[in-house]
């Protein structure tokens, strides 16, 4: 490709480098293309997603905005710019992004999808319930296809799980019977099966869905299901292999970087690779607060709390997320500030129990008592803070695969675990001697 000179030739190139994840050589290309005819949609598309790909998003940004100056109406180029401003963390940017859109087609069904999104993303749950529900009741929704209608129908109960207007059992039961009526066709749809089936004993039914999911995709494309199947399998290492395929084969997706991170370091026990995994996927959506999330919890776990804060402080709305005060807790805590960090795990616990998060409580209750047990036991007997002597997982936690990651790497960092003999046992908390 080193003589080629002519446009068609040059756009391959880059389009072939693009394949071979060879981003400069492939920034290149679009360049000489463009130096040659002049600036066109597609190589700017194309262009934007390279500077992406190498973390670039200002540029990527700047790329994918003339794009859709030339072409305001192409769907690809508007959803390209979305997900580059909601790496950055801009939301009204990327509300703004679809407007081009909007304008031809008002009562789009995908692109009120693409509005929810960007809506939960900012923590918006009642908004985007409203723009799902708008949507539902639109002129276009008669003749929108099948599979858009389902995906929105299934989009909405999740919603009203969340915001309490639904049970997560009717939440799931209208998801699953809108995937069936699609055949099994959606994979946006599919993506909400790992929330809408979280324990343990969900596995049969996961199973089967994947069978009936595997007969019509890709199984690269079902990643993220087969990664949640071996962790209700309860296999560690399989959940950690495919998490990592998982983020390697999306590079783009916040999500599966952050699923990667957190079982690399929990399962897995290797935290040096989550930290690397994750302080490169942090480049390509530096405004993620999931994915800032969990590289601060595995920085923290690894010492370097400094790094850890500085991390958790590009977090843009950090106090409505019991996660993200949890992970500043056991930043403060394993910093040297102990009383600091057990009221943050604390008002972390306080916060999920007043968004209907018991399980998210619970949690992190059992992660401070975790915690705690990395503190030096002279600074707990001065601040007369007592610990048990083993980590006592309770009976009524055994179906949680959060508790199995917890209870992992506690093993991994030599805590002694056991299961709690008591049913009902009280939530672990310091006890002042």
């Amino acid at each position: 490709m080193e003589d080629v000179t002519t446009f068609d030739g040059l756009f391959i190139g880059g389009w072939l480098a693009i394949r071979a994840a060879e981003y400069p050589r492939a920034i290149a290309l679009f360049r000489q293309a463009t130096r040659v005819a002049g600036p066109t949609p597609d190589v700017l598309t194309n262009t934007g997603y390279s500077y992406a790909a190498l973390g670039h998003l200002q540029h990527a940004i700047s790329a994918t905005r003339q794009a859709q100056a030339l072409a305001p109406h192409t769907r690809m180029i508007a959803f390209n710019l979305v997900s580059f401003y909601l790496a950055v963390g801009d939301y009204a940017a990327a509300t703004r992004a679809l407007e081009p859109l909007q304008q031809v087609f008002p009562d789009d069904v995908e692109i009120a999808l693409a509005l929810a999104h960007i809506s939960l993303r900012a923590s918006d749950r009642k908004g985007a319930n409203k723009i799902l529900q708008r949507a539902r009741t639109s002129k276009s929704w008669a003749t929108a296809p099948l599979v858009r209608r389902a995906e929105l129908e299934a989009n909405l109960a999740l919603l009203r799980w969340f915001t309490g207007r639904h049970s997560l059992d009717a939440a799931r039961k209208i998801v699953l019977d809108q995937l069936a009526i699609t055949d099994y066709e959606s994979l946006p749809m599919a993506s909400l099966l790992p929330a809408l089936l979280p324990k343990f004993s969900d596995r049969r039914l996961l199973e089967t869905l994947l069978g009936r999911l595997e007969a019509r995709h890709d199984e690269k494309a079902l990643l993220f299901l087969r990664v949640h199947d071996a962790i209700l399998r309860q296999d560690a290492e399989a959940a950690v292999s495919l998490a990592v395929e998982w983020a390697q084969s999306e590079p783009f997706n916040p999500v599966a970087a952050g699923l990667a991170i957190q079982l690399l370091g929990d399962l897995a026990g290797d935290r040096e690779k989550a930290i690397e995994l994750g302080r490169d996927a942090v480049t390509r959506a530096p405004g993620d607060s999931l994915l800032l999330n969990n590289l601060a919890y595995v920085l923290a776990l690894s010492g370097k709390t400094r790094e850890a804060r500085v991390v958790l402080g590009k977090v843009t709305t950090p106090d409505v997320s019991p996660a993200v005060i949890a992970t500043r807790g056991l930043i403060d805590l394993l910093g040297g500030d102990v009383s600091g960090g057990i009221a943050e795990y604390e008002r972390a616990g306080e916060l999920a129990v007043q968004q209907g998060k018991e399980r998210v409580a619970q949690l992190a209750a059992l992660n401070l008592d975790v915690a705690l047990r990395r503190v030096d036991p002279g600074i707990l007997n001065r601040l007369e803070i007592e610990v048990a002597p083993q980590f006592e997982i309770p009976s009524s936690s055994e179906d949680d695969p959060g508790i199995w990651l917890l209870a992992t790497r506690a093993e991994h960092d030599g805590v002694a675990v056991s299961l709690s003999e008591t049913a009902g046992a009280d939530l672990p908390s310091p006890r002042r001697q």
